[in-house]
């Protein structure tokens, strides 16, 4: 299901226009249009993840191969965000534009 696939595609360009780019986007018909696209930045990384259409995003620093979950990263940071999957690729987006600096994202 490519919806899952597009609407992050259409959430990210803010991210992408300013600093990230595009490492890899896997996505798979045969389970439900899962999809994984992962971003790359100057000093960290971010991966979306569209599970049956539940959406998750992990946070990494750009050399680490351990992802930690953006909702535990915004706990960490004392930041309020809603419980359980990200109702949309938009709203896990602007979580992320707002605490960019406390989550050493620039």
């Amino acid at each position: 299901m490519k919806a899952y696939r597009e609407e992050i595609e259409i959430a990210i360009q803010n991210l992408l226009t300013n600093g990230f780019c595009i490492e890899n986007t896997m996505e798979s018909e045969k389970h439900f249009g899962d999809t994984i696209i992962t971003l790359t930045g100057k000093i960290s990384k971010l991966q979306f993840l569209s599970d049956r259409g539940q959406l998750f995003v992990s946070i990494a620093e750009r050399s680490s191969s351990t992802w930690q979950d953006l909702r535990d990263a915004l706990d960490n940071i004392g930041a309020q965000h809603p419980a359980g999957p990200w109702p949309s690729a938009i709203d896990a987006v602007q979580a992320i534009q707002e605490h960019r600096n406390e989550l050493s994202l620039s």
